[in-house]
């Protein structure tokens, strides 16, 4: 298994710092479009695999040697209203090394429509977008602090 973004966040000084709070982790405007360049807590997937099975969830693996727990919010972008969406009702503990997975939204596209030449348009797959926001709630250690975000098929697990 390898997980396709990581990135860390440090706390008691050095950058990328690890927000205190929620509204600090949030990605930028709510209305700010994704951008991979600036966002490096972005995952951008296909909502699909290949075989046709949708994304059901979102996994996150905080790094094993992380000093400490920290909270997490997960956003999902949608290209039509331009604004990113919280995905979970209250922040979510991620612990060292324990697996955290997080409810998404998998999109069916719109159906094929017909081009003006009258041919049927290809079926597209659209991208979906989450920014995994993680804080510090006040009692975690200083350190540094290692993530890494995939999208998950299964829907066993917790």
């Amino acid at each position: 298994m390898r997980f396709p973004i990581t990135f860390t966040r440090k706390k008691g000084g050095g950058a990328p710092a690890l927000p205190s709070n929620a509204a600090g982790a949030q990605p930028g405007s709510l209305t700010s479009p994704p951008n991979a360049t600036t966002m490096d807590n972005l995952l951008q997937t296909v909502g699909i695999s290949k075989e046709g099975w949708p994304v059901q969830r979102i996994v996150v693996a905080p790094g094993t040697a992380n000093p400490g727990t920290v909270s997490a919010n997960l956003y999902y972008f949608d290209e039509n209203t331009q604004g990113w969406y919280l995905l979970n009702s209250s922040a979510v503990t991620l612990t060292a090394g324990v697996l955290a997975f997080f409810d998404t939204a998998v999109l069916i596209p719109p159906p094929q429509s017909i081009s003006p030449s009258g041919a049927l348009n290809t079926f597209q797959v659209g991208v979906m977008s989450v920014f995994l926001a993680v804080f510090d709630t006040g009692a975690s250690p200083a350190g540094t602090y290692v993530f890494a975000v995939a999208a998950d098929l299964t829907t066993v697990g917790t």
